[in-house]
Order: structure tokens, then C-alpha cells, then sequence
């Protein structure tokens, strides 16, 4: 098995189901939002890639948070997680993306974006995280 999103499902599949969405309406929400965070994330991404230093990184990230994190804070909206109130898949790899983005940034891609800030703050949270970053 190989790609990024596969192996995430079949994990959760096999071992905790209940990371893949509550109901069919959630999955579909939480699927659609794969495709879209690893796009996203793709394009912040490739200058930790290519041996870009931290502050040509730091500008390729700005720039992409600037252009796409409007979208993310509007679709948060209220909620804890992408899913809603408990975390799903993607929040795991949306999480990654946002723990090195943040470090490139010196904390910096928070500053326009109130609910990233608080999503990466709730997600500190979760079981399993909170104890890693302990």
C-alpha cells in the first residue's frame, strides 16, 4: 500500500474507525477536506524539500497561509477540529503541516488566523499529542 491518505484510512479502519467521520455526511466532509489540506499543504511544503533555507521557507509559507488560511479560518468557523468537535484523520496530517509551518514561521502564520491559532492550541490537547509535546 502506498499514498499518503490510503494508509491513514486503512489505520484508522483497522484500529480506530471512529477517526474516519461519525456518518456518511461526516466521511464525505472529512474525505473532501483531504484532497483540499494536501494541496494546501503541498504548496507551504516543497522548500523543506528542496534544502530552501528557514527564512526562503518562512516566505513561501507566508505567502500560502495569506492565500489559502482565509478559507480554512472561514470553514473552521466555531469548530474544535476540521470534523467538528472530536478530531478525524486529517486533523493528524493537518496538524504535521501546521507544527512545521509554525516552526518556519517563528509562530508567525497565527497572527492573522485566531481560529488556526486555537485549532493548533486544540489539538495540543488530544490524547496522545498532549503527551508527545509534554
Amino acid at each position: 500500500m502506498s499514498e499518503t491518505f490510503p494508509i491513514l484510512v486503512y489505520i484508522c479502519d483497522k484500529w480506530k474507525p471512529e477517526l474516519l467521520g461519525k456518518d456518511a455526511q461526516q466521511r464525505g466532509t472529512i474525505n473532501m477536506l483531504a484532497g483540499t489540506v494536501n494541496g494546501f499543504f503541498w504548496d507551504a511544503s516543497m522548500p523543506f524539500y528542496t534544502g530552501s533555507d528557514k527564512e526562503s521557507i518562512a516566505v513561501t509559507v507566508a505567502g500560502v497561509v495569506a492565500n489559502k488560511g482565509p478559507q480554512y479560518e472561514s470553514f473552521l468557523g466555531g469548530k474544535k477540529y476540521l470534523g467538528g468537535d472530536e478530531p478525524c484523520y486529517v486533523d493528524f496530517y493537518f496538524f504535521e503541516h501546521l507544527e512545521r509551518m509554525n516552526w518556519a514561521t517563528d509562530g508567525k502564520i497565527f497572527e492573522d488566523f485566531p481560529r488556526l491559532k486555537a485549532y493548533h492550541s486544540n489539538f495540543l490537547t488530544v490524547k496522545g499529542v498532549k503527551e508527545v509535546n509534554e
